[in-house]
């Protein structure tokens, strides 16, 4: 079903924006495209209200069901009818927030805002906090730990929120490239640096741990 929604409105939204969204992958999509229906999805009947908004989400019961003894039977995929939104003529709003070893840092979004921004001001926030330091490029978000060593190989998730009744994806979703911060090694004296370095040129690096997350440049539409 998830497949079926981001083909019907890929031109609309583009396949990354909506794979993201409904948490998907790419690749399954396209794999799911090109393999055509199953024997299940042609014998599945797809109903769509024809009117919109969140009253169209109808409730619906089939018979006979799979437990009765008949020869032919309907599953139903629920009790009823999702996806129903009211129309709206406000932009999105919602939030952004990354957590950096438990410690969350949010910024809400509206319509004035894109990727750009939002990054920014994420990067402000984490900056600001006493964790790690933070630099926007873009949509892009550097983070680098303040603590040096092991220490600061911390963990961090990435969540959003979106106005769930009027619009079927978020304007915004941190892509996080990995869960933790890495890099952050434990000091070596300048002695054990330069044999380490004798025996093995060009293998080691000594860095503050670090990480990037990526927001989306999409922006949704009423």
């Amino acid at each position: 079903m998830k497949y079926a929604f981001v083909e019907k409105n890929r031109r609309q939204y583009g396949v990354p924006a909506l794979c993201e969204a409904l948490q998907v992958s790419r690749s399954g999509y396209y794999a799911a495209r090109h393999r055509g229906p199953s024997e299940r999805h042609k014998r599945r009947v797809d109903l769509t209200a024809r009117g919109t908004g969140t009253a169209t989400n109808y409730g619906f019961s089939v018979s006979p069901l799979q437990s009765q003894t008949v020869d032919f039977y309907a599953t139903p995929s629920g009790s009823t009818f999702t996806g129903g939104r009211d129309s709206s003529s406000s932009p999105d709003t919602g939030s952004v927030t990354v957590s950096i070893n438990g410690t969350p840092y949010k910024v809400n979004y509206d319509g004035t805002d894109s990727a750009t921004t939002v990054a920014q001001h994420l990067a402000s926030a984490i900056s600001g906090g006493t964790l790690a330091n933070a630099s926007a490029s873009g949509g892009t978000i550097t983070i680098t730990a303040k603590t040096t060593g092991p220490g600061g190989n911390y963990s961090f998730t990435t969540s959003y929120t979106y106005d769930t009744a009027h619009f079927s994806h978020p304007s915004f979703t941190p892509s996080p490239f990995g869960g933790a911060l890495s890099g952050g090694y434990n000091f070596v004296s300048e002695q054990l640096k330069d044999a380490l370095l004798a025996a093995a040129p060009n293998c080691l690096t000594f860095r503050k741990a670090r990480i990037e997350t990526e927001l989306p440049s999409d922006q949704g539409d009423a």
